[in-house]
């Protein structure tokens, strides 16, 4: 059971990963074309998409962003 839910933590990692990669190369397309409402509209998503991966980079382990701001925000009302 464990080694499944790791396999799809792991893979929902991955496809995070893809989406917020995707969505910089996006935003930045919208940001060279001015469309600032656009711009805005995606970055909610994809502020909202990194809380998420770096949820789960830390439930696994792989603390890429390790740092004090990050794990204060990440606490659930202690």
């Amino acid at each position: 059971m464990n080694q499944n839910y790791n396999n799809e933590r792991n893979a929902a990692l991955d496809v995070l990963r893809n989406e917020m990669t995707f969505m910089q190369g996006r935003m930045e397309e919208l940001r060279r074309q001015g469309d600032d409402k656009a711009y805005l509209s995606m970055n909610r998503g994809y502020l909202n998409m990194q809380k998420e991966y770096l949820r789960l980079c830390h439930e696994s382990g792989q603390d890429e962003y390790n740092d004090a701001l990050l794990s204060f925000a990440s606490r659930k009302g202690d």
